[in-house]
């Protein structure tokens, strides 16, 4: 999905079409709930036109309380090295 100027803001995971909703998972990894009003159908790709990359991580602050999502392999953790 695309945004404001072209921006990258993530990939449509799920459409929940009873309410009008999509959830997005961000370039950082952070799941974000989106009403569709938002998004326009361009052809080949979804674009959000109204939204920028600082609107996403200000949506995902507000609804995860993150920005950045990581994982942790547990089996890297003894010697230090963690792979996100």
């Amino acid at each position: 999905m695309t945004g404001a100027h072209g921006a990258r803001l993530g990939y449509i995971l799920a459409v929940d079409h009873n309410s009008h909703m999509v959830e997005i998972q961000t370039p950082s990894g952070i799941g974000l709930s989106v009403s569709t009003m938002l998004l326009a159908d361009n052809g080949n790709h979804i674009v959000a036109p109204t939204m920028s990359k600082t609107d996403m991580m200000a949506m995902a602050k507000s609804q995860t309380g993150r920005t950045v999502a990581m994982n942790f392999d547990m089996r890297h953790a003894k010697n230090g090295t963690f792979r996100g």
